[in-house]
């Protein structure tokens, strides 16, 4: 994986399941009580942990390239809802809506 670190970070006042990289190349996992409930969740973070390393190493190449990357391949392009992050584990290379 190309991230330095990944970090499990406290839950905020929303309690949503997220993930996010930082500036550092690094991946944030927010703890929610959500993920939990979410079924084949080691399909779903394999898959997102590969979407986040693709944020990464699109980072380091060219910021803009990695802001473009959720207008093409992440949850949003597959659901409208967090509901559906299951979905999220039929795409294991990150690339959310696009089979490759």
């Amino acid at each position: 994986m190309a991230c330095d670190a990944v970090q499990v970070i406290g839950r905020d006042f929303v309690d949503l399941p997220n993930v996010v990289t930082d500036e550092e190349g690094g991946v944030q996992i927010c703890a929610s009580t959500k993920w939990n409930a979410l079924p084949n969740l080691h399909g779903v973070f394999v898959s997102i942990l590969s979407h986040e390393t693709l944020h990464v190493l699109l980072r380091r190449a060219h910021a803009g390239a990695s802001d473009d990357l959720d207008n093409i391949g992440s949850l949003s392009a597959i659901a409208k809802s967090l509901k559906d992050i299951p979905k999220c584990s039929d795409y294991p290379h990150g690339l959310i809506g696009i089979w490759l």
